[in-house]
């Protein structure tokens, strides 16, 4: 497998300059999921009360291009990469962009990137649950 066809992940977290809407995060999740599924793109965004969590998996330089743009969108900042590594398989392959928004008591719940007890959510695979993990609870650390 050569380097643009090599699974690569990027994960970040930012705070939201104001709170989004649920409309204004539908508006967002549906741009992102065309383009994402025109790149090969795939992931997730976790929301909570302007805290933002989004994992993106695909082609390294398809991802960095994608960063690039988000830290340039002004309805946010402080955009910290926790994760952006080489990965053997993908953990979103069937979301262009999966999307959750929590409270703070659910977010705080949360096992690796989805809390693990609802039904609705697909599983993160066991090969990556560690680095999940670990990420967030560096996240939920850092907005408390």
């Amino acid at each position: 497998m050569n380097d643009s066809q090599q699974i690569h992940r990027l994960v970040y977290v930012s705070t939201s300059i104001e709170q989004y809407t649920e409309a204004e995060l539908n508006e967002i999740l549906t741009i992102s999921r065309i383009n994402n599924s025109r790149n090969g793109i795939t992931g997730i965004l976790i929301y909570n009360d302007g805290n933002i969590l989004q994992v993106l998996e695909g082609e390294k330089r398809k991802i960095h291009q994608l960063y690039g743009k988000i830290t340039q969108d002004r309805r946010h900042y402080g955009c910290i990469i926790l994760q952006d590594t080489p990965s053997f398989t993908r953990s979103f392959e069937d979301w262009s962009m999966g999307y959750r928004s929590v409270s703070q008591i659910e977010f705080l719940q949360l096992e690796g990137y989805w809390d693990l007890r609802s039904k609705n959510l697909p599983l993160i695979k066991n090969d990556h649950e560690h680095s999940v993990r670990t990420i967030l609870d560096i996240f939920v650390e850092h907005n408390r």
